[in-house]
């Protein structure tokens, strides 16, 4: 039994070498060094991307603007952008391994968004 299966092992391994002698290869035999993850980088693409709905959440208080209401447009699409940025954060730090520090910066945004919005908004002009 071992007989046949050194022998198999030697047939693949000159097959194997014939093939690349030839130039083919198969895919299995090729390797990929992973790509390097810049960790910080990707957190604060995290944060700036989180820190789109904390933007259109000041504008709509802006003394400048005389909005301050959140019934029209601007009210509409700054809470359907922060409740996207919960779902995207969980995809990122969940689903997609490769992307998880992006998920880190927007988790933060996340959380300290409307700690935020809130001391600007107390902060008279």
């Amino acid at each position: 039994m071992q007989e046949q299966d050194h022998s198999l092992q030697e047939k693949q391994r000159t097959e194997r070498q014939t093939k690349t002698a030839d130039g083919i290869h198969s895919f299995h035999e090729v390797v990929y060094p992973p790509r390097e993850v810049n960790r910080l980088l990707q957190y604060f693409i995290g944060v700036a991307i989180g820190c789109i709905p904390l933007m259109l959440f000041l504008l709509l208080t802006s003394p400048l603007l005389h909005i301050n209401s959140f019934s029209g447009p601007f009210g509409i699409a700054a809470l359907a952008c922060y409740l996207a940025l919960w779902g995207a954060a969980v995809v990122c730090l969940g689903i997609v391994p490769r992307v998880r520090f992006v998920g880190y910066g927007l988790l933060t945004m996340a959380i300290f968004s409307p700690f935020i919005w809130i001391i600007s908004w107390r902060i008279p002009f």
